[in-house]
């Protein structure tokens, strides 16, 4: 949390400061009051752009921070921030973003930017100029945001790293040709500005007015220039468009939930989905009628980027890192919880497809490169490359973001886990790091000459920290959810007594009584304590409490249906027949025969016969309760002998002693006559 907040008028000049009060140093108040006489002096102030196009509330950085800023302080309250004290992948992500961030702030900003007015000066306009820098952005912003940030490891107290962001997001932006500057409409313009504006997102309080134009004009710019459809590879074998539609559906999806009242975000949303189905779309999908996010698969699109098996072609060969840039895809849900929307299922389409394919999909030697096999490795952080490779076996940051995503969203079904393998890179990477005191990642032997590297690290392993915050978050998404907590399993939050079980769809259900709790489980051990925040996002069932379960006896005489069904069942002698319509509830119970039915768990039906007669208005059931108004002798209707005759209960004690109920009596007129059977 923010709690040191300094703002001048705006008819004087602005300045917004945030610090975190528990980290405020005698360096942090140098630099504060430094500040301060700076605004005080007429020369220093500046005039505020108040037009903005958006205001504060569709830009602001999304409620859900705060959700993940409490999830990561109980998760460090666990000793996980640091992976030396724990095997935890959350501890050991988030010290490689701090630890790979602290040689890209000090080696490639710090060496190689210089920093005028304010501003950072770009060396060029090109990917190796915009790119790093881009990626810092979305990398220290997304550690910012959360409040993860090392100070020891980064070597900057949380004060000055906010004001390298402003300043890398301010020159990055007002630089962009949306705010009059040179760079944008390129190749991967639309990637770039993702990073920064991602990144911005997630400080967005601290930027000034100005500057948050400059990132809102961006964003809406690059999404606005994409007026074709995607472009496919169809049948090609050397270069699938999966990875660059999967980039162009991130600034599609950011514009969306950065500026939702925007007149563009419907044209926005829709390309969104558009464009991330057509990333990893293959040649079956263009003929399907399946529906996703309201329209069939056929109509969406044009054609296909990737093989049936889950495979593509990239730089003229089957190339597993571009199948693993499935992982922008899969940032795509991230982008709509934090905007507080439904998630597109298009973010998921062919994900576990891909995914499976990596760790299972065997490749035959010969023609393959030897040695054959599944291009994931057992106990192998690096990969097998069935045509060979053409950037680094060491550049593996695609396949643990991947891992993380895959894990997180349940994508690995069968075989080696996800986390396993996520861990497995991990280790490596630390490894790596290690061979060096600087926090660089790759060395010149490992034969990466990708300029950007890095940054990109830094960014890749950010943004699998933030995925890993999700793991208890529910994802819903349009057409399919997915459950932070277990279905069937009661849980409650800290310091409240109420407890839920959660339904198959990833609702939660009030269980209302104590006797009804006892019907599913046998002890108050059973259930889990989760943080409110969790049971709080979760929507409520509709049906608003927990009905009877497997374990509840109704007595005989019981009317029994589930809340999901209207059918409305008799429970005599442990068998159910059907009451056919409310004439005949009506002719057998009375006319407040509703008053009896009970609500129960459909599994408690499957324990008793059904009888295939139906209960109607011409005769009573076998086995029913009655007596007459003004006689307290209670009978039994049973069959003797071929002939419906009531049998006598002759005391409380055999009532109670055969499980009947009190309420659960047919009172019948004085003019329905039975003939007397043999006591009971």
């Amino acid at each position: 949390m923010f709690t040191l907040n300094i703002q001048i008028s705006s008819k004087t000049g602005v300045s917004i400061f945030f610090v975190p009060v528990h980290r405020i140093t005698g360096r942090t108040l140098c630099f504060f009051w430094l500040i301060l006489f700076c605004l005080l002096v007429p020369s220093f102030t500046f005039a505020v752009n108040e037009n903005m196009p958006y205001d504060s509330e569709k830009t602001h950085r999304p409620d859900m921070l705060s959700v993940l800023q409490e999830r990561q302080d109980r998760l460090a309250k666990e000793d996980t921030f640091r992976p030396f004290a724990s095997k935890d992948l959350s501890g050991k992500t988030l010290y490689l973003s701090n630890r790979v961030l602290s040689y890209v702030l000090e080696h490639e900003i710090g060496a190689n930017m210089t920093v005028n007015n304010g501003q950072y000066e770009l060396q060029g306009y090109t990917e190796n100029h915009v790119r790093p820098p881009a990626q810092t952005v979305m990398a220290l912003g997304i550690l910012l945001g959360l409040d993860v940030v090392d100070n020891e490891i980064l070597g900057s107290n949380t004060a000055e790293l906010f004001a390298i962001e402003g300043e890398l997001i301010d020159s990055l932006s007002e630089a962009h040709m949306a705010n009059g500057g040179i760079w944008g409409d390129c190749w991967q313009c639309a990637h770039w500005s993702f990073f920064v504006g991602f990144g911005s997102w997630f400080v967005w309080d601290t930027l000034p007015v100005e500057t948050q134009e400059h990132v809102t004009n961006m964003v809406a710019f690059e999404a606005d220039r994409f007026v074709s459809l995607p472009p496919y590879c169809n049948d090609c074998t050397d270069d699938s468009k999966a990875e660059e539609n999967a980039w162009n559906a991130n600034i599609f999806a950011l514009a969306v939930n950065m500026m939702p009242n925007h007149p563009h975000v419907e044209v926005w949303r829709a390309r969104s989905i558009q464009w991330m189905l057509s990333a990893f779309a293959k040649e079956s999908d263009t003929h399907s009628e399946q529906i996703i996010d309201g329209k069939t698969l056929s109509t969406w699109l044009g054609g296909w980027n990737i093989q049936e098996e889950g495979y593509l072609y990239n730089h003229g060969r089957v190339h597993p890192d571009y199948m693993a840039a499935a992982h922008m895809n899969l940032w795509n849900p991230i982008i709509f919880l934090l905007g507080g929307q439904d998630i597109p299922a298009a973010s998921f389409w062919n994900m576990e497809l891909v995914y499976d394919n990596l760790r299972h999909h065997q490749w035959q030697s010969p023609p393959y490169d030897a040695p054959g096999g599944t291009i994931y490795r057992p106990s192998q952080a690096t990969l097998y490359y069935p045509q060979g490779i053409d950037w680094s076996i060491q550049s593996f940051d695609n396949f643990f973001m991947f891992d993380v995503q895959a894990s997180v969203y349940g994508l690995d079904d069968g075989g080696i886990p996800a986390e396993t393998w996520a861990n497995l890179r991990a280790d490596h990477f630390f490894s790596m790091i290690g061979r060096s005191p600087s926090g660089q990642l790759y060395q010149p032997e490992d034969g990466l000459s990708f300029v950007p590297k890095e940054s990109k690290a830094a960014a890749w392993f950010s943004m699998s920290y933030l995925t890993l915050l999700m793991e208890e978050t529910p994802i819903k998404i349009y057409g399919r959810d997915r459950c932070p907590l277990d279905p069937g399993k009661p849980y409650k939050s800290e310091g409240s007594s109420a407890i839920y079980i959660i339904t198959d769809d990833c609702k939660k259900r009030p269980i209302l009584h104590r006797s009804v709790f006892f019907t599913y489980y046998d002890s108050w051990d059973n259930v889990s304590a989760v943080e409110k925040t969790v049971l709080d996002m979760m929507s409520d069932d509709p049906l608003g409490f927990v009905p009877w379960g497997p374990k509840y006896s109704p007595a005989s005489g019981a009317l029994v249906k589930t809340p999901s069904d209207s059918k409305v069942y008799l429970l005599l002698q442990n068998v159910l027949y059907h009451i056919e319509d409310e004439n005949a509830a009506a002719f057998n119970f009375g006319p407040e025969w509703s008053s009896w039915i009970e609500d129960v768990d459909a599994q408690l039906l499957t324990m008793y016969k059904i009888d295939n007669v139906a209960l109607d208005s011409n005769s009573r059931p076998n086995g029913i309760l009655v007596k007459y108004s003004l006689n307290p002798t209670v009978y039994q209707l049973v069959q003797h002998n071929g002939e419906i005759v009531k049998r006598k209960i002759p005391d409380e004690e055999t009532f109670q002693s055969l499980g009947f109920r009190w309420d659960r009596i047919v009172v019948l007129p004085d003019t329905e006559v039975y003939d007397d059977g043999p006591e009971l």
